[in-house]
């Protein structure tokens, strides 16, 4: 009598494991996000920087201009001690108005600088480097979050396909 080797195929008993263990690691990285931007928060605004002729564009009296640091990790603290324009006068701190996010307008009524370029030096505080270092670390992490997705969607098509295959080739056998 011949005998008929069956070709093993992948069952859902069998794939249990790897899609228990891809959402584990989904569950580990959400977790791993969580304690990094709490982390990142918990730092505060304690680093003091000073920032010296920065040019920051063109400034004007319909929106804030924001500095480049404004971005940094808690930021705080904000205080220009000098602004210019590109031909280095001094601007008066009468024409312009700063919010504590890091960004400058013009407001003087004479509109002598309005919609020129500026350069500024400032004052600020911010997380360091440690706050910065977090919060990259947790944006790399959330980057990551729709792979696991697409690797739990790649195993569970490979589970149905074996399935599919399995009960329409490996379910009959000849006796």
């Amino acid at each position: 009598m011949k005998q008929i080797t069956r070709k093993k195929s992948l069952s859902l008993a069998e794939a249990f494991p790897a899609v228990s263990a891809i959402a584990l690691v989904g569950v580990f990285i959400v977790v791993l996000i969580y304690m990094f931007t709490t982390m990142q928060t918990g730092f505060g605004s304690t680093v003091s920087r000073t920032n010296t002729n920065e040019s920051i564009g063109t400034v004007s009296d319909s929106a804030y201009t924001y500095v480049a640091n404004s971005s940094d990790c808690n930021f705080g603290s904000f205080a220009v001690t000098n602004v210019w324009n590109l031909s280095s006068a001094i601007i008066p701190s009468t024409n312009y108005t700063i919010n504590a996010g890091g960004g400058i307008t013009y407001t003087g009524k004479a509109n002598i600088w309005n919609a020129t370029a500026w350069k500024v030096s400032y004052t600020y505080t911010n997380g360091g480097d440690a706050c910065i270092s977090a919060g990259t670390t947790s944006t790399q992490f959330i980057s990551v979050i729709p792979l696991v997705g697409l690797v739990l969607v790649i195993v569970l098509i490979g589970v149905v396909i074996g399935v599919l295959i399995y009960s329409f080739v490996g379910g009959r056998q000849k006796a």
